[in-house]
């Protein structure tokens, strides 16, 4: 029967090496322990997202519904109090099935089936994202779509979620800011519209630029570190990238679509 080999290191040199490989394992198994709590949370967070996505159907129905009978409640003679009433009322119809849309969109990535693409026009989605969040914003975002980089292949309403979540990062970096600077543009870059979101704003932390795109990692206090995780899945799923660019002063979000 063979003995067990045993290493023995006999002296210092082969001490130091043995403590070094040893804290390299140490650190490699650190690693991995959070590898697989990262992938637990994604996992219970995929989980809690499909039950809200299920759970949610029928109280946006219902508020969909109440806002109809509101509408046709509305007075035939209008005065301008009326009016704005009835502009509210719209937009919070618009705002309730852009959320259904939504969910379908969430429910269409976790089925089998791929999220069918077809030719949309950028300048149609920025006017979508516009009427339906630019009431509630205290900006102003330049826009210059190239008129042969409009069209692009996607589904519009998750392009839409990127453009929102890029341009909603834009303001909250430049919040406070007297000479506030947010805009947007896209053109052809290498056979691929390049879109990009550019600000003024301080910059992102050196020490969140390696996991910018991971779930869970977060520059706000107050943020769940979710959004450019989407933005990432969303563009990738299109045939794209997405990528962060350091400017003299501020920060761009890119990402590329396929043109159509």
């Amino acid at each position: 029967m063979e003995e067990p080999m045993y290493l023995h290191a006999n002296t210092s040199a082969e001490r130091e090496i043995s403590f070094d490989l040893f804290a390299e394992c140490e650190a490699e198994v650190q690693k991995l322990r959070q590898t697989i709590v990262h992938l637990g949370r994604v996992s219970a967070m995929g989980t809690t997202a499909a039950m809200v996505v299920h759970e949610l159907a029928q109280p946006l129905t219902a508020a969909y519904n109440y806002l109809a009978v509101a509408r046709r409640s509305l007075p035939d003679e209008r005065c301008a109090e009326i009016e704005q009433l009835a502009k509210a009322v719209e937009l919070a119809e618009l705002c309730l099935v852009q959320v259904s849309d939504v969910i379908r969109s969430v429910r269409g990535a976790a089925s089998t089936h791929a999220v069918a693409h077809h030719a949309v026009d950028l300048r149609t989605i920025v006017d979508d994202v516009l009427r339906l969040y630019g009431a509630a914003w205290d900006f102003t975002l330049g826009i210059e779509i190239m008129p042969w980089a409009a069209l692009v292949v996607g589904d519009p309403i998750q392009l839409g979620q990127v453009l929102q979540n890029l341009i909603r990062n834009a303001a909250d970096a430049t919040a406070g800011q007297a000479d506030r600077s947010l805009t947007m543009n896209a053109d052809i870059v290498r056979g691929m519209v390049e879109v990009r979101i550019e600000d003024n704003g301080p910059g992102i932390p050196d020490s969140h630029k390696a996991d910018l795109f991971s779930p869970f990692n977060s520059t706000k206090a107050d943020g769940l570190g979710v959004g450019l995780s989407i933005c990432r899945t969303i563009v990738e799923n299109h045939k794209g990238r997405i990528w962060m660019e350091r400017l003299p002063a501020g920060t761009a979000f890119c990402f590329t679509l396929l043109p159509a």
